[in-house]
This record gives structure tokens, sequence and C-alpha cells, in this order.
């Protein structure tokens, strides 16, 4: 997996670039955890929680990924296997293959946080939502994991 900007779509990329700004300037700093996956990425992602730990490890192993332990295969990460991330990272140009989606985690004492309720800049809104709002003004058409009936705060992702 890759926080590479410069995988993702021209479009997307600027729009990563002014999130992180606006998101700085608004006292909730963010990191992008994630652009680009490979196919074989997403999979290892994808069967984490729905098969036995001996099964994920193979498959994240074949992905160039660390082994999870138990406790960590019980959570499900992602619903898909067309995500918006996937792309091509085989092909060196990456020429019209690029991910239109990006994941993001807010920092809190220099480490990043999922926690839903963080509030780093204290402003009484949760910051994972704050995020969403500043995401959709910087670009309305933008499509925010936090509202899918499945939440998915962290993610982001340009329609097609």
């Amino acid at each position: 997996m890759s926080r590479d900007l410069n995988l993702l779509t021209p479009t997307m990329k600027e729009f990563a670039i002014q999130l992180q700004k606006e998101c700085t300037a608004a006292g909730i700093p963010i990191v992008i955890t994630c652009t680009a996956r490979t196919l074989l990425e997403q999979c290892a992602l994808y069967v984490q929680g729905r098969e036995p730990l001996e099964v994920v490890n193979t498959v994240r192993k074949a992905a160039g990924m660390y082994a999870l332990t138990d406790s960590e295969n019980k959570r499900r990460v992602t619903w898909t296997l067309r995500s918006s991330h996937v792309t091509d990272l085989t092909n060196e140009n990456h020429k019209d293959d690029f991910a239109r989606a990006l994941d993001f985690a807010i920092i809190k004492d220099k480490k990043a946080t999922w926690d839903l309720k963080v509030n780093v800049n204290e402003n009484e809104i949760p910051d994972y939502l704050e995020v969403a709002q500043i995401a959709k003004r910087i670009r309305p058409d933008i499509i925010c994991g936090a509202d899918w009936n499945k939440k998915d705060w962290c993610h982001l992702e340009e329609p097609v």
C-alpha cells in the first residue's frame, strides 16, 4: 500500500493537498495513510476478519504485508474487492492507472488515532466528522465513507 499522492488522479492529488492544508488550519492534523493499493493488497484486506488467520496471513505475505495476530484478524477492514484505491502499481508509468481514493487518520499526541470521538481542536465537533465537512466544502462531489451505511470515516474518494 502506498501513501504517495502522485499515485492519485491529478484532481484527487490536488484535493488531498488542499484537504491537508485546510485541516491543519482548522487545528486538525491529519496524515494520509493510503492512496494506492495493488489488487493483491486489497484481497489481503478483504479476507481479514472473514477467513482463518492462516489463510489471511498467507495472502498478506504474498502481498508483502506483515502477519496479523489472531485478535487483529477479528476485525474486517474493507467491504469490497472493487476499491477505488486499487491500481496497477506494477506498471512503471501509471500512465492511465491512478487511485481515486485516499484514507487518512487524525493525529493526536504525534500518533494516528481512529477514535471517532477524538476532538484535537476542542471545538465540540468530532474531528472525523469535521474532516468530512471540510472535504465536502473543498469538493462538493467528493464521496465520504462517513456517509455510507457501513461507515468508513477515514475514506474519501472522487466519483467516476
